[in-house]
């Protein structure tokens, strides 16, 4: 069977599925966390006497991508 997949539909003649673009990008994304080495983990300013650290994960398994942001405010003294 073959299968020819993105490209534009023609009245509704084409419909893809969360699985086309999963098993589409599987070819060369594989599972993990991926951080971001410039942004995944910052100290942000702040005006009083507070440490601000902001943390960001991106996880991908069989790719279903999830995010999270943790947001931390540490005193200083």
């Amino acid at each position: 069977m073959q299968k020819s997949m993105f490209f534009n539909s023609s009245q509704g003649d084409r419909v893809y599925k969360a699985e086309d673009w999963a098993d589409y990008f599987s070819s060369f994304i594989g599972n993990g966390v991926f951080p971001n080495p410039s942004s995944g983990l910052q100290r942000v300013f702040s005006p009083v006497k507070l440490l601000l650290l902001q943390l960001m994960l991106q996880c991908c398994i069989k790719l279903r991508t999830s995010q999270r942001l943790t947001k931390r405010a540490l005193a200083l003294s």
